[in-house]
């Protein structure tokens, strides 16, 4: 059993143990339902964002334990707090940055 670190974008990682190669693993069912539940969480949250370039998936191989919490353990919902919590982040600095050009304008 091989193990992988997987995250969102900058959410927390998580590590997954998978049967199989790091290209086997990119095309399994377990790591599709991953992506499938937190994309379907993000659409729930923020219906009307484009979030999917603030939380692209990022997979590495791991040669033993990193310390890491184990996504099976800990469950995903620990994993979707983690990825709402960047989107609120990168939203928050858009809105902070959409407004710049204009903090300086005198009455």
């Amino acid at each position: 059993m091989r193990r992988y670190v997987i995250s969102f974008g900058d959410s927390d990682k998580y590590m997954v143990s998978y049967d199989g190669s790091i290209s086997d693993f990119r095309k399994s069912d377990k790591l599709q339902s991953i992506k499938d539940r937190v994309d379907d969480y993000l659409k729930a949250q923020f219906p009307t964002d484009g979030y999917e370039e603030v939380v692209p998936l990022q997979i590495e191989e791991s040669d033993g334990d990193l310390g890491y919490p184990n996504l099976a353990l800990v469950g995903i919902e620990e994993l979707l707090k983690s990825v709402k919590r960047q989107v609120q982040i990168q939203r928050e600095g858009f809105e902070l940055n959409n407004n710049a050009p204009y903090d300086d304008v005198e009455s």
